[in-house]
């Protein structure tokens, strides 16, 4: 596995992450006799050489002594009766012999993967692998922080760690371009160490890559919207308004871009039965406005019902995404007056005020895999110009969401409809 090389903007990041044996490790469980503590302390020594990657090798040490007196701890450590500590340093030398090039990839993955499964309750190992990956592969970094955070109870716990452990987590969420959770852990770190965000080291770097947005501006469509992918989910989602949608890669999408403080997607179903012979589709879309207010969405809702000169046979408040919201239900018999039985729709109006961690809910990590590398150094190592995305606009934004469907059809596509609303972020 390659090293790796990324430049934020036009700055290359080369961070020495802090030492982690002293910080990381219950230190009072290492053995105890001479010769441990003589072997090391020189460990610790060459910890300040090899817990990072250099490109050039510049320290008077020769890297290849390092490289042998690391190999030869590791050796001793397989001498000693076995505890956690003990095989947690194991994974430690491990990951500096690969950052000097002396062991391979598999190897570290591989010791770590055993202590997973030797020691499961413990989070330090998901930890210190999310560490490793931070400098070997970007890929795999956030889903080992992620299941660190789950094991530890959540990202604001104040255990023994908690200090060491947001520090590498906010190194690790900025190398996996994941800013705002690396800012939403910024607080808790400023939190915990009575420090300003700003004396932060990548404070500058956390702050920037990400595009100024303005109301007043328009953005095209790939600016506005934008799809992730996952194992399990496929999502279109625009950092810039705030809002996720869940969808399937096969249905039939439209969208327009950010324009005079409005945007668009719809959403057109897989067929639906109508009768024993007939098919239908409907539609749920979704309207965005940014410079307007309640009474203006108001009358927007109304002029849309009354555009179709439905009735409105209900109208309540309903909770979405935790967000009350007004939900209208209407019809008209006259559209769609076929087999289709009348026009039957809904249109739900709800607001989603800014905050500063807008839309972590649906930040997901870069696929490095997905994108070709911007470029080579000379001596092969492949870096990526990350491009920003749109900051969320910093106001409320209000969105419309309307179902077109028909009576014939209206509880399966009130059904479709509901899916996605369940599975819709809105921040």
């Amino acid at each position: 596995m390659k090293k790796i090389i990324l430049f934020f903007t036009l700055m290359l990041l080369t961070v020495n992450i802090f030492s982690f044996s002293d910080q990381v490790l219950r230190t009072k469980k290492l053995p105890s006799k001479k010769e441990f503590k003589s072997q090391y302390a020189l460990f610790q020594e060459n910890e300040k050489l090899s817990d990072h990657w250099s490109q050039k090798w510049e320290y008077e040490k020769s890297k290849d002594d390092v490289i042998r007196e690391l190999k030869d701890f590791d050796s001793y450590l397989d001498t000693l009766k076995e505890n956690y500590e003990i095989k947690l340093l194991g994974l430690l030398v491990k990951s500096y012999l690969y950052n000097l090039d002396g062991i391979h990839f598999d190897q570290v993955v591989e010791y770590g993967t055993s202590l997973k499964e030797k020691y499961p309750k413990e989070y330090r190992t998901w930890w210190l692998m999310g560490n490793f990956y931070s400098g070997a592969s970007l890929n795999y970094i956030y889903p080992e922080y992620e299941k660190a955070v789950e094991m530890r109870g959540g990202i604001g716990i104040k255990d023994e760690w908690a200090v060491p452990f947001l520090y590498s987590y906010i190194y690790g969420c900025n190398m996996a371009g994941m800013k705002i959770h690396a800012r939403w852990a910024l607080n808790y770190y400023c939190q915990f160490t009575g420090t300003k965000p700003e004396d932060f080291y990548l404070y500058n770097i956390l702050f920037s890559n990400q595009a100024a947005s303005s109301v007043d501006e328009n953005y095209d469509m790939y600016d506005t919207w934008l799809f992730g992918q996952t194992e399990k989910e496929t999502r279109i989602f625009s950092t810039l308004l705030g809002l996720s949608i869940p969808v399937n890669p096969n249905w039939q999408m439209r969208a327009n871009g950010y324009e005079n403080g409005r945007a668009f997607v719809s959403l057109s179903s897989d067929p639906i039965a109508i009768s024993e012979t007939a098919t239908t589709h409907v539609t749920f879309s979704v309207f965005a406005f940014a410079k307007v207010d309640k009474n203006y969405m108001d009358t927007i809702v109304n002029n849309s019902i009354t555009r179709y000169e439905g009735t409105i046979v209900k109208k309540e408040t309903r909770t979405y995404n935790g967000i009350i919201a007004d939900y209208y239900d209407y019809e008209n018999d006259s559209i769609y007056n076929d087999e289709r039985k009348g026009m039957k729709g809904v249109s739900i109006v709800l607001a989603v005020p800014y905050n500063e961690f807008s839309g972590i809910s649906f930040e997901h990590p870069i696929d490095y895999n997905a994108n070709k590398a911007s470029g080579q150094t000379e001596d092969g190592m492949s870096y990526w110009a990350m491009k920003p995305n749109l900051n969320r606009l910093q106001t409320t934004v209000y969105f419309m969401i309307n179902l077109d469907a028909c009576k014939a059809c209206f509880d399966q596509a009130e059904e479709w409809m509901n899916s996605i609303l369940d599975g819709c972020i809105f921040e």
